[in-house]
């Protein structure tokens, strides 16, 4: 339960401050796809010990009927949850590897509204240079954008020219 502590925080809060708004988390929930072992230090399988079933469990007890729980890759599940949404005002993106990174940010960032914020919880850990090295390709390197905070996590506005 300690990993799915963020998100039914973020859907607390949202449900509470921003009446209507919808949560999506999308995990695998079955731990890391292959990773690239020259840029990843985290191998596939990392992080299987999540209980989907005490997610589920503490969602209800909490009734936060904003949080919408997405299991499957993000390959698999993301295009759909990101167009039920429509437009994303936060992304949080708990990724721990290059390959996850680069996927979900270029899918997302269509969807971001102008000046939302896209968060990466992993790009600064020492255990996940992948995700570093993505958000310095992508977000600085490609995409010209300066982070507004670092620690505990980047954090980007997202002004692009749509």
């Amino acid at each position: 339960l300690h990993d799915a502590l963020p998100i039914l925080f973020m859907a607390y809060l949202a449900q509470r401050l921003f009446p209507g708004m919808k949560v999506y988390a999308l995990d695998s929930f079955e731990g890391m796809p292959a990773t690239n072992p020259e840029i990843d230090q985290h191998t596939e399988g990392n992080f299987n010990d999540i209980d989907l079933d005490e997610i589920y469990r503490r969602r209800d007890e909490l009734g936060l009927s904003n949080l919408e729980i997405v299991k499957g890759y993000f390959e698999d599940t993301a295009v759909n949850a990101l167009n039920d949404a429509e437009k994303i005002s936060l992304a949080h993106i708990d990724c721990d590897i290059y390959s996850a990174i680069k996927y979900s940010y270029d899918l997302t960032k269509p969807y971001m509204v102008e000046g939302g914020y896209i968060v990466f919880d992993d790009a600064t850990e020492a255990s996940c240079p992948g995700a570093t090295e993505a958000v310095e390709d992508l977000l600085i390197k490609r995409d010209n954008l300066n982070s507004e905070q670092i620690s505990p996590h980047y954090v980007f506005r997202a002004f692009f020219n749509k």
